[in-house]
């Protein structure tokens, strides 16, 4: 299996697991949503901020336009451009602070189970 199929995996297992608690702590309101659903799907977007934060590139931009669009275009059927992708990255801060610490802790997991 290819790495990014293993980090889209994982990551797709930690929304699941997570939903549930990010749906409570949602604002409900009355009003209609604005705007468009976004096309990518979250463990979409999540697997591509770590994939940047995984990466050599020193700025998302860069990243997206250089690395992205040109070989990973394919892997994600919904693809955006890279202005689409910052406004709906924006969206998802808390959710990205959070997963990276989840990330972080089931990382430093697998790295001790293999030295150990």
């Amino acid at each position: 299996m290819c790495a990014l199929t293993t980090l889209y995996w994982d990551v797709d297992d930690f929304w699941k697991s997570y939903q549930p608690e990010w749906n409570k702590h949602l604002l409900e309101s009355n009003k209609p949503k604005r705007g468009p659903d976004p096309e990518l799907s979250i463990p979409e977007i999540i697997t591509i901020v770590v994939l940047f934060h995984q990466s050599i590139y020193r700025t998302f931009k860069h990243f997206y336009i250089y690395h992205v669009k040109k070989y990973l275009q394919n892997d994600f059927p919904k693809f955006v451009s890279y202005i689409r992708f910052v406004a709906i990255k924006k969206n998802f801060a808390l959710l990205f602070s959070y997963s990276f610490h989840f990330f972080n802790h089931r990382w430093e997991e697998l790295l001790e189970a293999k030295i150990d």
